[in-house]
């Protein structure tokens, strides 16, 4: 039965690399643009339903009409105002400003669990 439970769980994480694979190329294809910032944006909206749940005393799916169209905010903003920017011939640019946005990222993620931390304490 181990090895049921094994293939099964290679099959699930091989679909999801596959479905990454396939976003990435997708986004990439039609817009040239590869945005690596998608892993730093998914933790950021967790700690912010974790956050939200927390201190609103609200269950997990009523945070989620909260903090979904803040992230759809933040994602388009990022995209309207930054990564568009550096759209033209040459894909370098795009490259290059996608390690800069990583420490801004980091830096809202540990603001948000320095707040939840004291969050918890209260």
């Amino acid at each position: 039965m181990d090895w049921i439970n094994t293939v099964v769980q290679g099959v699930l994480i091989g679909g999801l690399y596959a479905m990454f694979a396939a976003g990435l190329s997708l986004i990439f294809g039609v817009m040239r643009l590869v945005n690596i910032a998608h892993g730093d944006l998914i933790v950021l909206s967790a700690y912010l339903a974790l956050v939200t749940t927390q201190s609103l005393s609200l269950d997990p799916l009523t945070a989620m009409l909260i903090v979904v169209p803040l992230m759809a905010a933040i994602g388009y903003a990022l995209q309207r105002l930054i990564l568009n920017r550096t759209l033209g011939e040459d894909l370098l640019p795009p490259l290059l400003l996608q390690p800069l946005l990583q420490p801004q990222h980091q830096l809202l993620l540990q603001l948000l669990r320095l707040c939840l931390q004291i969050l918890i304490l209260i």
